[in-house]
C-alpha cells in the first residue's frame, strides 16, 4: 500500500536520495526545501518527477508559520492523513562555545530542536489519522552520533541532537497509545555536503591565541574530510526500511566511525573515553 511521507531537508543528501527512492518504490512524497516547486523541480531527476509521487512544499523551518503550512498541505491534498513524518532538515554549528554569541547557540537549537518538536505536534492529528485506518504510522527523526557522544567543538550541535534525542525518546511512551511508532537515525560522517553548510564560531586570535589556532586547523580538518566518509544511499536505504517494515525500534546507529564510538560510548567510563576524545581531537583536528 502506498505510504504519504513528509520529508524535511530534502534538497540533498539524506532527503534527498530517500526522497527518490520512496517514489521509485511507489510512495507519495511531500519534499519539504526552501524554494519549494520551482526549486524541487531543478534538483530532483526527471524520472522521479515523472512518477507523479513527488510533491514540493516550501518550508523554512526556522519561521513559526511553517508546521501550521505542512499540516495545512496534508489536510487539503492527503485527506488528513500521514504515514510517515522525516525530521531530517539541519546543520551544524562549531567552534569554542565560550565564543559562541547566544543569537547562534539559539539558531542552533531552533533549527535542530525546537522546528522539529512544532512540525511534529503540527502533524501528530494526521499521523493519528492515519493509525485509526490501521496503517501503522511513523515519525523519523534523523539525529547524529553527536547526540549520544560529545566532541570538543561540537558543544552546540551536541546539545541540540541529545535534545532531538530525549524528545524522541519520550515520544516513544507518549504514542504508543495512538498506534505511533517513533526511530532515531544515528549517522557517523557520510558524504552529503553538511561541512559546507557549517556556521563557526569567531574567535579573537589576539584575545584569545589557544582557541583561535585550534578552530582555524580544526576548520582546516573539516574541510579535507568532506572528501571522505560513508555513502549516503546507506542512510537513505535504512529511511526507507523503517518507512516500510511493520515494527522498528528507537535506535539505529550507523557508519563505521558510529558504531565504533558507539561501542566506546558504551565499553569505557567516561574518564577513559574523553581521554581517548581529547587525544584522538589533539592529534587529528587541532593541529595545523
Amino acid at each position: 500500500m502506498p505510504l504519504k511521507i513528509l520529508i524535511t531537508g530534502a534538497s540533498r543528501g539524506f532527503g534527498k536520495q530517500a526522497a527518490e527512492a520512496l517514489v521509485f518504490r511507489g510512495h507519495d512524497v511531500l519534499a519539504a526545501l526552501r524554494g519549494g516547486e520551482a526549486r524541487g523541480r531543478e534538483l530532483f531527476a526527471g524520472e522521479a518527477l515523472a512518477t507523479g509521487r513527488l510533491r514540493f512544499l516550501d518550508l523554512h523551518l526556522d519561521q513559526p508559520e511553517a508546521p501550521a503550512l505542512a499540516a495545512a498541505w496534508i489536510s487539503t491534498h492527503w485527506d488528513g492523513t500521514l504515514d510517515v513524518l522525516v525530521n531530517n532538515a539541519g546543520y551544524g554549528l562549531m567552534g569554542p562555545l565560550e565564543h559562541q554569541s547566544d543569537a547562534q547557540v539559539r539558531r542552533q537549537m531552533e533549527v535542530n530542536f525546537f522546528a522539529p518538536l512544532a512540525l511534529t505536534r503540527a502533524c501528530l492529528p494526521a499521523l493519528k489519522a492515519s493509525a485509526l485506518l490501521g496503517r501503522k504510522p511513523r515519525l523519523i527523526n534523523l539525529s547524529s552520533i553527536a547526540g549520544l557522544v560529545s566532541f570538543p567543538f561540537y558543544g552546540a550541535y551536541n546539545a541540540s541532537k541529545f535534545a532531538l534525542e530525549a524528545m524522541s525518546e519520550a515520544l516513544v511512551y507518549e504514542l504508543q497509545p495512538f498506534g505511533i511508532q517513533v526511530a532515531l537515525i544515528e549517522p557517523g560522517g557520510f558524504k552529503t555536503g553538511f561541512n559546507a553548510s557549517l556556521d563557526f564560531s569567531s574567535v579573537d586570535a589576539a584575545a584569545d591565541p589557544v582557541n583561535a589556532g585550534r578552530l582555524a586547523a580544526f576548520r582546516q580538518t573539516l574541510q579535507r574530510k568532506s572528501a571522505f566518509g560513508g555513502n549516503p544511499a546507506h542512510v537513505a536505504g535504512l529511511l526507507v526500511r523503517l518507512s516500510e517494515k511493520p515494527n522498528i525500534r528507537l535506535r539505529h546507529v550507523i557508519g563505521k566511525d558510529a558504531v565504533f564510538m558507539n561501542l566506546v560510548r558504551r565499553l569505557l567510563p567516561d574518564s577513559w573515553r574523553v581521554r581517548l576524545e581529547a587525544w584522538v581531537f589533539g592529534r587529528l583536528f587541532f593541529r595545523s
